[in-house]
C-alpha cells in the first residue's frame, strides 16, 4: 500500500502527505477520474496486464499499476482452465450410461478453445435442464439469438434429440444491426466450429446424421439461401433479430422451442425484443436463458429484461427466473417455476450438478444462485 500511495504522490505538492486520510483519498479519487485505461500485454499469452495511465497536466506519462494486476489476470485464465477440466471430469462420471453427459464432458475440454464467452460450468446447468425435460417428456427445438462463433450454441446441438431442430439467429455480416457492438459474429466460423464440435464431441454412433448439417461450408461467392426452409437439423436465420417473426421462427424450428438462449444485442430495447421472441416461441415447459443480466458492462440487459417482465406480468407470455449463475439467468413459465427450482436444487446435490450456493429473490421470485460466472463477467470483455 505504501508503494502505491507514494506513486500517486509523484508530481503533486509535497504537503499532500500531511493531509488527513479522508482528504488524501478524495484527492486520489479526483486524479483517478481523469485516468484512461490502456491494455499492455504481459509476458505470457494466458493473461493481459492492465495499467492506468495518468493524463492530468501535472503528471503526464506516469503509470499507476497494482502489483496484483498480472496475478489477477493469470488467476482468471487459470480458473477458466480449471473449471473446464473439473466440468469435464464430473460430467464424465456418468458417461457410461448417459449419452448427453458424455457429449458435454467432451465439449468441456474441446470447446474451451472456441472463441466466445461461456462459463464451462454452464454445461452442468444445461444437463440438469435437459434431464428434467426428458423426465417430463418435453421435446422441441433448441435455439439461440446471437450465436457469435458458436461456443454456447454447440452444447445445444449436442443436446439435440432425434427429430429436433436447432435454430441459430444472428446478424453475422450485417453489423449495422449490432448497434452496441456486443460481438461481431462470423457465419463461416460458426459453421466451422459447430461442425467440428459435433464431429468431435457427439457419440460415434449416429454421427453421420449429425454431420448432415444445413448450410455446410458455403462458397464465399454463393448467395446464402433461406436456410430455415431447407431440410436438416440446423436452421439459420440471418438478419436483425428484432425483425424476426415468432411464427417464422417456430416454423423453422418445426414447433415450439424447449430451450432458448438469448445472447444478442445487449441494449435494453433489443434485449426486451429478443426475450419477447423467445417467450412467444417457447414450449409451455421450456426454458429461456438470458446472458449478461448482471454484467456491469451491459446494463441494458437487466434494464430491458426488467421492463419486459413488468409489461407482461400476469399474461400468458410471462417468464419468471428460477436460476442465477454462470453469467446467465434461467427463466420459465410461472406454473413450472417450482418444478425447475426444485430440480436445480436436487441436481446440485449430485456430483455432476451445478452446486447451489444459496437462494435469493430476483424480480419477485425465488432463484437458486449458482457460481456467479465472474470470469466471463469481469475478464471476457477486457
Amino acid at each position: 500500500a505504501g508503494t502505491s500511495t507514494r506513486a500517486i504522490y509523484i508530481g503533486m505538492d509535497a504537503s499532500l502527505a500531511a493531509w488527513s486520510l479522508s482528504a488524501r483519498v478524495s484527492a486520489c479519487l479526483r486524479v483517478m477520474r481523469v485516468a484512461r485505461t490502456v491494455r499492455r500485454p504481459d509476458s505470457t499469452s494466458a493473461c493481459r496486464r492492465w495499467t492506468t495511465a495518468m493524463t492530468s497536466p501535472d503528471s503526464s506519462g506516469i503509470d499507476i499499476t497494482s502489483p496484483k494486476d498480472a496475478r489477477r489476470a493469470a488467476s482468471g485464465a487459470r480458473r477458466m482452465a480449471e473449471d473446464a477440466a473439473e466440468t469435464a471430469a464430473v460430467l464424465a462420471m456418468t458417461a457410461t450410461s448417459r449419452k448427453n453427459a458424455r457429449r458435454l464432458a467432451r465439449y468441456a475440454r474441446w470447446g474451451d478453445g472456441v472463441k466466445g464467452f461461456m462459463e464451462p460450468g454452464l454445461l452442468r446447468l444445461l444437463l440438469a435442464i435437459d434431464d428434467l425435460q426428458a423426465e417430463l417428456g418435453v421435446s422441441g427445438a433448441l435455439a439461440e439469438v446471437g450465436v457469435y462463433h458458436g461456443k454456447s450454441f454447440a452444447p445445444l446441438a449436442l443436446l439435440r434429440r432425434p427429430g429436433e431442430t436447432c435454430v441459430a439467429v444472428d446478424c453475422f455480416g450485417a453489423q449495422e444491426h449490432n448497434v452496441d457492438e456486443s460481438g461481431v459474429g462470423s457465419r463461416d466460423a460458426f459453421l466451422r466450429n459447430l461442425e467440428a464440435a459435433v464431429r468431435k464431441c457427439a457419440d460415434d454412433e449416429g454421427n453421420e446424421e449429425q454431420r448432415e448439417m444445413v448450410g455446410g461450408y458455403d462458397d464465399d461467392n454463393k448467395e446464402h439461401e433461406e436456410e430455415e426452409e431447407e431440410e436438416g437439423w440446423l436452421a439459420i436465420i440471418e438478419g436483425d433479430s428484432t425483425a424476426v417473426d415468432a411464427g417464422n421462427l417456430t416454423n423453422a424450428a418445426g414447433g415450439p422451442v424447449r430451450l432458448f438462449s438469448v445472447d444478442g444485442c445487449h441494449t435494453a430495447e433489443v434485449t426486451a425484443s429478443d426475450v419477447d421472441l423467445a417467450s412467444q416461441c417457447l414450449h409451455p415447459d421450456g426454458v429461456v436463458l438470458v446472458d449478461d443480466v448482471f454484467n456491469p458492462d451491459w446494463p441494458g440487459v437487466v434494464t430491458g429484461l426488467s421492463k419486459w417482465c413488468t409489461e407482461v406480468k400476469g399474461t400468458d407470455w410471462e417468464l419468471v427466473p428460477f436460476v442465477i449463475g454462470f453469467n446467465k439467468v434461467a427463466m420459465c413459465r410461472r406454473d413450472t417455476h417450482a418444478t425447475y427450482l426444485t430440480a436445480t436444487k436436487d441436481a446440485g446435490e449430485r456430483p455432476y450438478g451445478a452446486r447451489v450456493r444459496k437462494t435469493a429473490e430476483f424480480l419477485g421470485w425465488e432463484c437458486a444462485v449458482l457460481s456467479h460466472g465472474w470470469i466471463a463477467t469481469f475478464h471476457a470483455n477486457e
